[in-house]
């Protein structure tokens, strides 16, 4: 560890964000996040903040996400879900009552809902996975008005954080009492969170007042700041990229929403703000002139981004840099124009990823030392620690629902490590500029985001296309009409901060197969009434394309079901092309979320079935080697008549002999022999891939029609993936006539 006169200094900044969804001509909102991260997590981890005196930390808001909080707390804002809470249970219609069951439990199920007893019996009554069909032809008579009552209480009160949980005597005692809640109780609910956002705000700047946490900002409505300048810049990270038809260039676009945020945040916090996330730390070199332009004094990117950088600025343009080599990833950068100077803090990508995607999977203590012992080797390995800090920089809200009590458990012990390690010092960015740390001057900076130093997740895909196509026309549309004689200044101030709100990069977020959320094509509605608005906004129609769906039918879904009937040769090798062709895909490295995990060991499981087996294949992105597979373990967990976890382990000669012995868990107290399941009935080899072949018929009951699976990968015994994330594969189990119905030519 670093020496205690001279410790390591660490940069945290947490990242808060959601899209804009409130419609500005109904005045309503579209979709609860704010309203539920609000309580969830911006409350819960200021909160948190403030009980360590001696932790300095930095928050990042954007703009339009606190103008949001403001209006929930201030402007008794409303949403669909909220709405939908506040109706008496025993008022409610038939109609509303399946948007409920389709709608109110949209939470991570294992950390979320099934802790508690009456809202996991109310999840089991829906059904895990059923459909509208489903609920209107037999789930719905099932619920009675206290069922729906005590649903709309528990679809707001999983929402609360944990100190929430612990603090505050109303959230306390709802947790305490789990059933048969009443009228009366739940609008003390929903009361108290408007009461808990309204705290928000005003703690951020009192902890910033006070010299405690730095809060900084990103672009109004966070867009893609570099595409806004010129959507031909995506060609220099990926030259052979796909672009819309219509070249987007507006640095003017760009001008408005930095400046928009620098008003804002003057405005919430009564100061000029210091720093800048800028939207998933997307840079390029003219995107940084206009941040310094509006009087920002630093910036944070990413790692790669910062390699790419120092190859463009070296002598050998075609040589890889290792921004690691010499600690140059922990210095401060900058990056000069004219006679102003932009300090630039770049993220460790590995440590801010392991806090953001594999940590949750850890048991809280062992997480922290690990995190506290990657910083050790960071600072034994330090020439220069007098002028080096390592950054963490993430997303500050989306990652704690996929841990144990909302993350507290884990930041506590993490936080107590940093505060409590005289090797250690927390830094603000600021501090460290008011500090005079010297920094490494960067003549070029290669323009890129955090994710692989592109921006192919916003553009490149034919629907991330055909937004940005959508929002130039718009645009054009506006700047033709805005002086027409019948627009007054409130209709054309309305249509340009609807444009503005388009140019957000949340809703190509999920355009394209990046990612998927469940709630794609409400994100698709949104995104076209915003165009849509702009005309609206000017009285003028808006064209009829702006109707249809951007979302292709053939994205909605993350994975590809079985078409056919296989029966693969299991060696650990493709044997042939048409052994698989047949079955399932599930696609690991395109099923991000709200968060983008990077780097996936998974890339794609395949997965299908004979009438007496069911086959899966996993391919992986790192070359299964016997030194590879030495620490990791695979466990398959199967669904069906009871719990059934098949457990791989790696043999040191694996390479020798591909083929593996499987282990078999039941969760039940139902032995192996009792449910007809024996180790030698399965067969399993690893070699380029692995496969896999699990007879099926006894696990299932006589009237089951699908059998659900999920499947963990462990390092050392703690668990680094899981896939799905939180759900399931669900497939379906083969009928005798099942080549019958699906059979074509």
């Amino acid at each position: 560890m670093a020496n205690m006169d001279n410790p390591l200094k660490v940069m945290i900044l947490w990242h808060m964000h959601q899209p804009y969804y409130k419609n500005l001509l109904t005045e309503r909102y579209v979709l609860p996040w704010v309203r539920l991260h609000a309580t969830k997590d911006y409350y819960e981890m200021i909160r948190l903040a403030e009980k360590y005196p001696d932790l300095k930390l930095t928050f990042n808001y954007v703009p339009s996400l606190l103008d949001q909080l403001y209006d929930y707390g201030h402007n008794n804002a409303v949403d669909r879900h909220l709405e939908l809470s506040l109706i008496p249970a025993a008022q409610l219609n038939d109609e509303e009552k399946v948007e409920i069951l389709e709608t109110f439990f949209y939470a991570n199920w294992d950390n979320m809902i099934k802790p508690n007893q009456r809202s996991a019996q109310l999840l089991g009554k829906r059904g895990l996975h059923v459909s509208r069909e489903e609920i209107i032809g037999s789930r719905l008579y099932h619920f009675s008005p206290q069922d729906f009552l005590d649903l709309q209480v528990w679809s707001n009160l999983v929402w609360f954080g944990y100190l929430a949980r612990q603090e505050d005597e109303l959230i306390k005692s709802l947790y305490q009492k789990g059933v048969s809640f009443t009228e009366a109780e739940k609008l003390k609910l929903l009361e108290r969170q408007r009461e808990l956002i309204r705290q928000v705000i005003p703690l951020h700047k009192k902890l910033q007042d006070e010299g405690r946490v730095e809060v900084s900002v990103t672009p109004m409505y966070h867009p893609i700041l570099p595409l806004l300048c010129d959507t031909d810049v995506a060609k220099v990270a990926i030259p052979t990229i796909d672009l819309p038809r219509e070249r987007f260039v507006h640095p003017e676009d760009a001008v408005n929403q930095i400046r928009r945020a620098v008003d804002s945040y003057q405005n919430y916090f009564g100061c000029q703000p210091r720093g800048m996330w800028p939207s998933e730390g997307s840079v390029s070199e003219e995107a940084l002139t206009h941040i310094m332009e509006a009087g920002i004094k630093w910036v944070g990117a990413d790692e790669e981004v910062l390699a790419h950088s120092l190859r463009l600025s070296s002598d050998n343009q075609h040589t890889d840099v290792d921004p690691r080599q010499d600690s140059k990833l922990y210095q401060i950068h900058s990056y000069a124009h004219e006679d102003q100077d932009l300090k630039i803090f770049f993220r460790d990508h590995t440590l801010s990823d392991l806090v953001g995607f594999t940590y949750s999977r850890w048991m809280p203590n062992d997480a922290a030392h690990n995190f506290i012992q990657t910083l050790g080797k960071i600072g034994a390995a330090d020439l220069s620690k007098e002028r080096n800090v390592v950054n963490i920089i993430l997303d500050g809200e989306n990652a704690w629902e996929y841990y144990h009590n909302n993350g507290y458990d884990f930041l506590s012990s993490l936080y107590q490590a940093l505060t409590g390690d005289p090797g250690l010092q927390t830094v603000t960015p600021s501090q460290c500029l008011g500090d005079n740390m010297q920094s490494s001057r960067l003549p070029r900076i290669f323009p890129g985001s955090w994710i692989d130093h592109n921006f192919r997740i916003w553009i490149g895909h034919q629907e991330d296309n055909m937004s940005w196509d959508f929002l130039s026309r718009t645009r054009d549309y506006l700047i033709e009409h805005e002086h027409d004689s019948e627009v007054t200044p409130e209709m054309r101030q309305l249509a340009w901060e609807s444009l503005f709100i388009a140019e957000g990069s949340d809703w190509n977020w999920w355009y394209g197969n990046d990612h998927f959320s469940g709630n794609d094509e409400a994100f698709d509605v949104l995104y076209r009434q915003h165009l849509k608005n702009v005309y609206q906004a000017l009285k003028k129609d808006a064209p009829g394309y702006l109707d249809f769906p951007i979302i292709q039918p053939e994205t909605s879904k993350p994975t590809l079901s079985p078409v056919g009937l296989i029966y693969p040769v299991i060696d650990g090798v493709i044997t042939n092309y048409y052994e698989w062709i047949e079955g399932g895909i599930f696609e690991c490295d395109k099923m991000g979320g709200a968060m983008h995990k990077v780097d996936t060991i998974l890339k794609k499981v395949f997965y299908g079935f004979d009438h007496e087996n069911i086959y899966l294949r996993l391919d992986t992105s790192i070359r299964m080697t016997s030194e590879w597979l030495a620490n990791k373990s695979l466990r398959f967990t199967f669904f069906a008549s009871s719990q059934v976890d098949i457990c791989l382990t790696f043999p040191p000669d694996i390479q020798k002999e591909p083929f593996i012995k499987p282990a078999i868990v039941l969760s039940s107290s139902v032995s192996t022999d009792e449910q007809g399941l024996h180790e030698a009935d399965i067969a399993a080899a690893v070699r380029d891939i692995l496969e896999i072949k699990i007879p099926f018929a006894n696990l299932l009951g006589d009237d089951k029609q699908y059998i659900e699976f999920a499947f963990k990968i462990k390092e050392n015994g703690h668990q680094i993936e899981r896939w799905p994330i939180s759900d399931v594969v669900r497939c379906e189990v083969p009928s005798p006539e099942f080549e019958a119905e699906h059979w074509f030519v």
